[in-house]
């Protein structure tokens, strides 16, 4: 596995060929991490150093730690870790109260654009960044936010929607190039491509993890923002249910005004609701599936890719059709493989 290396103006300077073993985690929705295991012979500090690039392929990733172990048995090791480069949207936040009802695509851009790439105040513009051109999704959003973090934030709202986002590296340019993207529908129950089955008859799953908790599960929650005591503006989201299948949550969502009443009822209570639909994605009921898998008849980034739909049998007759939402790319000196990690939320 070559693992290229680039410095802080983006140049490249040197690859590593030699490590003991590399693991990078690929996130549809949030911002994945790598892990590099080597001889301590091979690091050079002026090359592996804190705020210079890794590359593997379409990702790249941005050297946050290093740790250098010395053992007179197993000999001198480093490992060097950090995020991916989505991770840089983590060192802002949404620095100014941003009112908006139109499509999901549109606010991230817009909240990407006024706080990375053309904010008002130029300390806070990150020239490494640039948008993608437009997809032309249709998801709609009614939402205020401010000061949340922006990494944090794009992905709980990303999350809420099946939108998944992502920064590739465009060399002309020297920049990261923010999109959004989505998974296709790979199931046995789609009827538009090829699907894609992972089980134990197709000999292409050779094992599996399966969990499926309910211990924070809340489908209904109270909604209230600004006011105080029972003038506190309040709504209701979630499911409709009763009895032992209602699990309520309260969501305190004081941060979100009406400006002395600039904005709606109406565009309020919308505000409301997506903050409660939003925060109750954090509590859903969530079974997932983690499978080490042989590619044979698939083909990861060639026939499934980060955030599809693909359908998982396994040996005790469960079958999910669940989105690949992380895939742990790992080469040691047992080989190269690819772990994916499946979500099925209910």
């Amino acid at each position: 596995m070559d693992i290229y290396i680039f410095n802080k103006n983006l140049e490249f300077i040197d690859n590593i060929d030699m490590a003991k073993s590399v693991i990078i985690a690929k996130k549809y929705t949030g911002c994945g991490d790598f892990e590099i295991y080597m001889s301590a012979a091979l690091f050079k500090s002026d090359v592996l150093a804190i705020e210079n690039y890794i590359s593997y392929g379409d990702i790249f990733g941005i050297i946050e730690s290093i740790k250098i172990e010395t053992d007179a048995e197993s000999g001198n090791h480093v490992t060097i870790a950090g995020r991916n480069i989505e991770s840089i949207l983590d060192r802002r936040i949404i620095m100014s109260q941003t009112v908006f009802n139109g499509t999901v695509e549109d606010y991230i851009r817009k909240i990407v654009d006024e706080n990375c790439i053309n904010p008002y105040d130029q300390d806070r513009k990150i020239p490494q960044i640039t948008l993608s051109a437009r997809k032309g999704y249709t998801e709609r959003i009614e939402i205020q936010c401010t000061y949340e973090n922006l990494l944090g934030h794009i992905i709980e709202v990303c999350s809420s929607y099946n939108i998944g986002f992502r920064m590739i590296f465009d060399e002309s340019i020297k920049k990261f190039v923010f999109e959004l993207y989505k998974g296709i529908d790979r199931s046995v129950s789609n009827t538009n491509v090829l699907p894609v089955l992972f089980s134990k008859e197709y000999d292409n799953l050779l094992s599996t993890e399966y969990s499926l908790d309910t211990s924070l599960f809340k489908n209904v929650a109270l909604v209230a923002g600004e006011g105080e005591g029972i003038e506190r503006k309040k709504v209701m989201v979630g499911r409709k249910s009763k009895g032992l299948e209602r699990r309520e949550c309260f969501i305190d969502a004081r941060e979100i005004s009406t400006n002395n009443g600039e904005i709606s009822q109406e565009e309020y209570e919308g505000q409301l609701r997506v903050k409660g639909n939003t925060s109750l994605s954090d509590c859903s009921l969530i079974e997932t599936i983690e499978g080490a898998i042989v590619q044979n008849q698939f083909i990861f980034e060639k026939d499934f890719f980060l955030g599809d739909i693909v359908t998982i049998k396994n040996e005790y007759g469960l079958t999910l059709d669940s989105r690949i939402v992380e895939t742990d790319i790992v080469e040691d000196e047992t080989g190269f493989r690819v772990i994916p990690i499946f979500e099925k939320g209910v």
